[in-house]
C-alpha cells in the first residue's frame, strides 16, 4: 500500500472528500482541471480461480476537455490526490501510453496502457543455454526497455527460454516465486506475492453489502505440468495434498522450486468476495485488506481485481476469486497470456521472419531455391531452371506452359511438337522426318 502523509490518511477517512487528477505528459506538460473522469482497471489474478503467474496490464480510460495537445503515443504519469493543508499531495497511479483519442466536439476520450504492453514481443535470448531467473529478468528488461525489479528475489537455475514472448517468460518466472507480475506506480515491473496491509474497511465505508462466499479459501495442493513424455502424457510434479488444488504448466519448474512455492502458499487463506468502497488511491493490487461484514466478522480479502473511478470524487472496487472444492476442475492453466503469443513467437523464430498467413493449399512464392522437389502433380506456368537451382525434379505429372531447363534427363519422353537445335542420339526410331 502506498505510503502517504498522516494528514492525507486522516483526510481520506472523512465522508466528504474532493480529489484532483493530473496527467504529466513525458515529464513536462501538465493536464489537470480539464479532466472529467478517469477509470483505472488493474489486478493481480486473471483467472476465475486462485492462480499464480498472472501478468496483467493495467489501463486507464480518460474523458477530458480537448487540451489541444498531441496525446497519441505519449507516455503520461497519472496522479490522483487531495489538497492537504492547502498543498496538493499527489498519489502516483502509474505510467500509461495513450492510444488514438476519440474526439466529440470539445471533449476527447482515450485508453492508455501501462508498460506491461511493451512485453508483447517475441523473446530472443542471447544468454547461455544454462542460465538463471535473475539473468533472464535482467535481459528482458534490457531488451524491452522496461525496468524490472530483481532486488530481493532468489536466483533459480533454469534453461534459456526459446520460442516464447517476454510476457510469457515473465509469467513462468513469477510462478517460480509463487506470485504474479505487475507494473508498480513508478513504471517498473515487480514480482509480488500478496501482502497484509492492515487496511480495514468497516461497513460505513462501502456501498450495499460485502458479497462473499460462505467459506474461506485454503489451498491444499499445487500441481505443475512441466512437459510431456515420449507417449505424449503430461509430466507433473506436486506439493501438498488435498482436494483443493490448482494445476498449471511451467517448463522451467523443478520439484525443489515448487516446494519453495508451496512453502509460501500453504498458509495463505482468504475470503473470496467483492466490495465497492469510498475510494482510496493508495491501495495496491498485491494488498490484502480486511473487510468487516454486517455480522461484525472480519475477512481477509486479497486485491485480485482493482477498479478506481475518479470524477471529482473517488470510488474503489475490490474483488477476489476462489472456487470451492466442487467447482474446481483439473484443467491446468499457464500464465494468462494470449495463446497466439506462442504461435507468434514460433513463427518469428523462423529466421526472425513473421509469417502472416500460410495457406497449405495455396502458396504464392516469388523466389525459391529448391534442392529436391517431389510432387505428385505439378502445374507450372513458367519454369526457368538452371542446373544449380533445381538439383532434382521428381514429379509424376508435370504440366508446364513454358519451361527452360538447362539439363533434362528422362527415361521416356513424348513430345507432340519439338524444335531441337542439336540432337545427339545413340538410337533413334523416327516414323516421319520433315525437313
Amino acid at each position: 500500500m502506498y505510503s502517504s502523509s498522516v494528514e492525507f490518511g486522516e483526510l481520506i477517512q472523512q465522508d466528504s472528500r474532493t480529489f484532483i487528477a493530473k496527467l504529466l505528459l513525458d515529464g513536462a506538460e501538465e493536464i489537470t482541471g480539464s479532466i472529467k473522469s478517469v477509470k483505472i482497471t488493474g489486478g493481480s489474478n486473471s483467472a476465475s480461480d486462485f492462480s499464480i503467474g498472472s501478468v496483467m496490464s493495467q489501463y486507464i480510460d480518460v474523458v477530458m476537455m480537448d487540451p489541444d495537445i498531441q496525446l497519441e503515443g505519449k507516455e503520461m504519469l497519472l496522479q490522483i490526490g487531495m489538497e492537504v493543508n492547502g498543498v496538493f499531495e499527489p498519489v502516483p497511479m502509474g505510467f500509461f501510453t495513450a492510444e488514438k483519442p476519440k474526439t466529440d466536439e470539445n471533449t476527447i476520450s482515450f485508453t492508455a496502457y501501462d508498460r506491461m504492453m511493451k512485453l508483447e514481443k517475441a523473446y530472443f535470448s542471447e544468454l547461455s543455454d544454462q542460465t538463471n531467473s535473475i539473468a533472464v529478468l535482467q535481459e528482458i528488461s534490457q531488451k524491452s526497455g522496461v525496468p524490472i525489479v530483481t532486488s530481493g528475489l532468489q536466483s533459480y537455475d533454469m534453461q534459456k527460454p526459446v520460442g516464447y514472448t517476454y510476457r510469457e517468460v515473465l509469467g513462468y518466472i513469477a510462478q517460480m516465486y509463487g506470485g504474479f507480475a505487475a507494473c508498480n506506480r513508478f513504471g517498473s515491473i515487480e514480482i509480488h506475492t500478496y501482502t497484509n496491509s492492515d487496511y480495514t474497511i468497516p461497513t460505513s465505508r462501502y456501498w450495499n453489502t460485502f458479497k462473499h462466499n460462505d467459506y474461506t479459501f485454503l489451498l491444499d495442493e499445487i500441481t505443475c505440468v512441466t512437459g510431456k513424455n515420449d507417449s505424449g502424457e503430461n509430466i507433473t510434479i506436486s506439493a501438498g495434498a488435498g482436494p483443493r488444488r490448482i494445476v498449471f504448466s511451467n517448463p522451467f519448474m523443478t520439484q525443489g522450486i515448487l516446494d519453495n512455492v508451496w512453502s509460501v502458499l500453504q498458509s495463505f487463506s482468504y475470503m473470496p468476495g467483492s466490495v465497492k468502497i469510498l475510494g482510496d488511491p493508495r491501495i495496491d493490487v498485491w494488498d490484502v485488506v480486511i473487510v468487516r461484514d454486517l455480522n461484525g466478522e472480519s475477512h481477509r480479502v486479497p486485491v485480485m481485481t482493482l477498479i478506481q473511478t475518479f470524477d471529482g470524487g473517488l470510488t474503489t472496487e475490490i474483488s477476489a476469486v476462489g472456487k470451492s472444492e466442487s467447482e474446481q476442475t483439473l484443467d491446468y492453466k499457464g500464465p494468462k497470456t494470449k495463446e497466439m503469443d506462442r504461435y507468434y513467437a514460433q513463427l518469428v523464430l523462423l529466421d526472425h521472419a513473421l509469417v502472416n498467413k500460410l495457406d497449405a493449399e495455396t502458396a504464392r512464392i516469388t523466389y525459391a531455391t529448391i534442392s529436391n522437389l517431389e510432387a505428385t502433380n505439378a502445374n507450372i506456368e513458367s519454369v526457368n531452371a538452371a542446373l544449380g537451382t533445381f538439383r532434382e525434379l521428381t514429379t509424376n505429372n508435370l504440366t508446364a506452359v513454358n519451361a527452360e531447363i538447362s539439363r533434362l534427363k528422362a527415361e521416356d519422353l513424348t513430345a507432340i511438337n519439338a524444335s531441337i537445335t542439336n540432337l545427339d542420339a545413340v538410337y533413334a526410331n523416327i516414323a516421319t522426318i520433315m525437313n
